[in-house]
């Protein structure tokens, strides 16, 4: 669908050691990241003069201009990519479509330059001035871009790059949050002359409603929330995640399709995590090539595996009997479906999302809590996943760091 917003593709397990690996290097020496403006006098909330753009009739873009750091501590400014379409008649008020990620661009994600898009969502908020604008470190807002992290999938992978990423990005990575988001939408507002505002948020894009309701509630109108991330949420180690994983799994086998597969898929899962959390599983996988690769699968690659297959039902549909093979002690299966997992495409910079915002944004801005499996013909409802984190004692009884469930005989 055209100006589709919907989150992009998450590792939320993996996120801890993405986070962990910039919060160890919060005192890295500064680099300059590309799109920004550094050394020059703070801006206020000036913009270059508004031009059409796209192919949308009536479509404006401009540029609004605000301080990298609103303290005036470290010097800089970021420059918003702004768009702005105006109703056919007379205007009932202005709208902010704001995405997901964190780290869609929402200019980029509702894609109001093209008139497909643009006549869903004149069709949606029909009298409405549309607004939207890429933020800080998104799209045309000084894109932060480290090409190692749009090719990272295994989390020492993601940890070794994140590493080099906020190195990279030096002092500035300070400065993407949930709270810097929300400041740079009242400066758009500002700029736009407009003292109140309807919010449409979607998935992240809730939690920065909230967060600017919070923050400016006399300049809020109304909201329309899809989705909704509530401003406390997400645990940045995934921990809510993990304790709705074994009732999630056995949901996802809820309708019979597991009958003769396994008898608890669940077990088999949080026992596997546990166990290669323990001693990771490594074998050799062959590739169609022909060539055979070494492949690792500890407890974070297994448990990453189950969320990322929400996208991928041809993955999902293989994870109960490969679980339970290699529960049994065929492992194979298991290390050609982890080979296929990481096999998964770069993520392009404009909608990397996650792995693309520092540690402060990674923590209090990401949207996705993550997703586990579930039947295309099953209830929404088994979207939510995760076990729990404790110290191992025994994982032949299923419990450890990933938590326990109720073993049965094979």
């Amino acid at each position: 669908m055209p100006g589709d917003a919907s989150s992009t593709r998450g590792r939320p397990l993996r996120a801890a050691v993405l986070v962990a690996a910039l919060v160890a290097l919060a005192a890295g020496p500064a680099a300059r990241a590309s799109g920004h403006s550094f050394g020059g006098a703070l801006s206020a909330h000036a913009g270059k003069s508004a031009a059409a753009c796209g192919t949308t009739p009536g479509l404006v873009c401009s540029t609004v201009v605000v301080p990298l750091d609103r303290s005036g501590v470290v010097p800089g400014t970021i420059s918003l990519h702004v768009e702005v379409l105006p109703p056919d008649g007379p205007s009932r008020g202005t709208l902010f479509l704001i995405a997901g990620g964190p780290g869609q661009g929402s200019a980029h994600a509702f894609a109001l330059g093209t008139p497909a898009a643009a006549s869903l969502y004149n069709y949606l908020f029909p009298g409405y001035t549309l607004v939207a604008y890429d933020d800080r470190g998104t799209g045309a807002s000084g894109l932060l871009n480290c090409p190692p992290l749009q090719k990272a999938v295994t989390a020492d992978q993601q940890q070794n790059s994140a590493a080099a990423c906020a190195v990279t990005i030096g002092t500035p990575r300070d400065f993407y949050s949930t709270a810097q988001h929300a400041e740079d939408l009242d400066a758009v507002r500002q700029s736009l002359g407009v003292d109140k505002v309807a919010l449409y948020g979607v998935s992240y894009g809730t939690k920065l409603s909230l967060a600017y309701a919070l923050a400016h509630p006399d300049h809020v109108e109304r909201m329309l929330l899809d989705s909704v991330l509530p401003p406390e949420l997400p645990d940045p180690f995934s921990a809510d995640v993990l304790r709705a994983l074994p009732a999630t799994l056995t949901k996802f086998c809820s309708d019979g399709g597991c009958a003769g597969i396994t008898p608890n898929f669940a077990a088999d899962a949080v026992l596997l995590a546990n166990k290669y959390a323990a001693k990771p599983l490594v074998g050799s996988v062959r590739e169609p090539s022909g060539r055979t690769v070494r492949q690792k699968v500890d407890g974070i690659e297994l448990l990453s595996t189950l969320l990322d297959a929400d996208l991928n039902p041809g993955l999902a549909a293989e994870l109960p009997s490969t679980m339970h093979a290699a529960r049994l002690g065929n492992t194979q299966p298991l290390l050609r479906l982890a080979r296929l997992h990481d096999l998964a495409p770069a993520s392009p910079a404009e909608t990397l999302a996650l792995a693309s915002m520092p540690q402060p944004c990674a923590v209090t801005a990401r949207s996705r809590g993550g997703r586990t499996p579930r039947s295309r013909t099953g209830p929404r409802s088994t979207r939510q996943p995760s076990g729990r984190f404790r110290r191992a004692r025994s994982v032949r009884s299923g419990r450890g760091r990933f938590g326990s469930a109720t073993p049965t005989t094979a």
